[in-house]
């Protein structure tokens, strides 16, 4: 379904000809048909095809046509939750109807959470909440959907969402986005609801305070361990603040929280913890001189024969040589088989490392994948991943 939708949708993304109207028109009624075909037989299509309307459609080429058909749908009562679902993607496709008597619009407190979070999201892609002129924010508008957040979760996130500004714009805004998401959560009146069409707050806090030790105890405050340890561990390098956090949260009297943090610290810092689950982490600490290495299993621990991070012994990066050493060592030339392209890589290219930013990434025939990771302040590796693919059953660094 998502690949119909693209190319229905889509089709001219990466092309500079016009297109008549008409012929996408005519592309849509072909859509249209084919689903509707195929809900007489199969539940999900509908469901599936509504879900592609989150972000395709609102074209003004195929809104008239997609309403439309949206219409006739509601007029059909499909039973289930499915009305909801087509009512939201009404207001995806249409845009919100003009509303008077309050700052917000009453869509926002639709008994369906579906709908409301749509609305928000069409709010927050129509810019509501900031002056067009300026960018300024709009105080009583913020305080008005963070109380109605609060009291119900599950539309702030979605407005968000809308803005785009979780792509890097909103360190430019003139007020504090993250501790106006951290108010939201100390505060709500519950979690948001599961089900949600757009991210939501939880979602885009956990990025947005990555790397901010103090935004997560906050969240530890407010009781949100999940959050917290989510938040903590989003940043896959070595923050020095973030230590600190990461040993608490190693401590807690939660395994899956716990673990969470004590994996983080072991992959990214090279910290064996105390209380270090050992199903977890084994340290092989005289592995290799110079190099102090980790298996770590993210994965059920009696199935997951582990990922292998080896670090250098000191603040010295592994040379090249060295690192081929090492990896030569860990996982035989004749084990991992010959080296392929990396999935990253453009589709043509030819078998070889593949660059990201100061890593680099392998990839073998055997379904092994090697990754150096860059030194941030000059020459050398300063760590090496090793996972297995499928040579899981002949490649057991847990056992070594």
């Amino acid at each position: 379904m998502e690949r119909l939708a693209t190319a229905v949708f889509w089709a001219e993304a990466q092309q500079e000809r016009q297109v008549p109207n008409q012929e996408k028109r005519q592309r849509l009624d072909w859509l249209i048909g084919v689903i509707e075909s195929a809900i007489q037989r199969h539940a999900d299509v509908l469901p599936l095809f509504l879900k592609q309307l989150h972000y395709k459609g609102d074209d003004p080429d195929f809104a008239d046509g997609l309403l439309a058909w949206l219409h006739s749908l509601q007029e059909k009562q499909i039973p289930g939750p499915q009305q909801d679902r087509i009512e939201a993607a009404k207001i995806l496709i249409g845009g919100l109807a003009p509303w008077t008597g309050s700052i917000l619009p009453p869509l926002l407190d639709h008994p369906s959470d579906h709908v409301r979070a749509c609305a928000a999201c069409v709010l927050g892609r129509s810019g509501q909440g900031f002056d067009e002129e300026d960018d300024r924010s709009d105080r009583a508008f913020f305080a008005a959907l963070t109380e109605k957040e609060i009291e119900r979760p599950g539309i702030a996130g979605p407005y968000w969402s809308g803005t785009g500004l979780m792509y890097g714009d909103w360190h430019e805004l003139d007020f504090d986005v993250v501790d106006w998401m951290l108010d939201i959560i100390e505060r709500r009146r519950g979690p948001e609801p599961e089900d949600m069409p757009f991210n939501g707050i939880d979602f885009h806090i956990h990025e947005l305070a990555a790397g901010d030790p103090q935004a997560v105890r906050r969240m530890i405050a407010a009781g949100n361990l999940e959050l917290a340890v989510m938040t903590a561990t989003e940043l896959q390098s070595r923050v020095e603040v973030m230590i600190p956090i990461l040993s608490e949260l190693s401590e807690i009297n939660d395994q899956r929280i716990a673990a969470q943090a004590q994996i983080h610290l072991a992959h990214f810092y090279g910290i064996l913890h105390h209380r270090t689950f050992p199903e977890r982490i084994r340290c092989l600490e005289n592995w290799r001189k110079g190099a102090r290495a980790f298996v770590i299993r993210y994965g059920e621990p009696r199935r997951d024969n582990g990922q292998l991070v080896i670090f250098p012994a000191n603040d010295a990066g592994f040379s090249d040589d060295e690192a081929t050493a090492i990896i030569d060592l860990a996982i035989s030339p004749d084990l991992r088989g010959k080296l392929q392209r990396h999935y990253l890589a453009a589709h043509d290219a030819e078998p070889a490392p593949y660059r990201l930013g100061r890593d680099e990434l392998r990839s073998y025939a055997s379904g092994a994948n090697i990754t150096l990771v860059g030194s941030d302040d000059g020459p050398g590796w300063q760590r090496i991943d090793i996972s297995a693919g499928r040579l899981a059953d002949r490649w057991d660094p847990w056992h070594w």
